[in-house]
């Protein structure tokens, strides 16, 4: 399979199963009756999605080229999405200085599915090499 193949076949496994998180992220949320902002959830889902992918595409480029600064650019990923969550997220989803369980979750959901999707991946395109 080459790069390109891989590179959609993540794309399309990480819209899938994002969309489905998403959808019982709702589901539950609004069954335990939690107020919430459907635009906040689906904010922050958006935002972890193309990060996700912008990792998965630098690491794919620098696979053959500079493999030595891979765990590196898996690890500038995280910290970019933590930055992220701070500067732009946090303020978006708390509506108080302190943060509620649910509105954590409204970040680490998604954020906890991107990286299992992109070790999955990023371990097999490692094994193929």
């Amino acid at each position: 399979m080459n790069k390109t193949m891989k590179s959609n076949k993540f794309i399309f496994t990480l819209f899938i199963v994002l969309s489905i998180t998403f959808g019982i992220h709702i589901w539950v949320t609004h069954e335990m009756n939690f107020s919430f902002n459907i635009s906040k959830i689906g904010i922050s889902y958006t935002i972890n999605y193309f990060i996700a992918i912008a990792i998965f595409k630098l690491f794919t480029v620098f696979i053959n080229k500079k493999s030595e600064i891979l765990g590196f650019i898996f690890l500038f990923g995280s910290l970019f999405k933590f930055v992220i969550y701070f500067l732009v997220l946090r303020p978006i989803i708390s509506e108080t200085e302190s943060i509620s369980k649910v509105e954590f979750s409204f970040f680490f959901i998604p954020y906890a599915i991107c990286l299992i999707i992109e070790i999955y991946f990023l371990v097999n395109v490692l094994r193929s090499q």
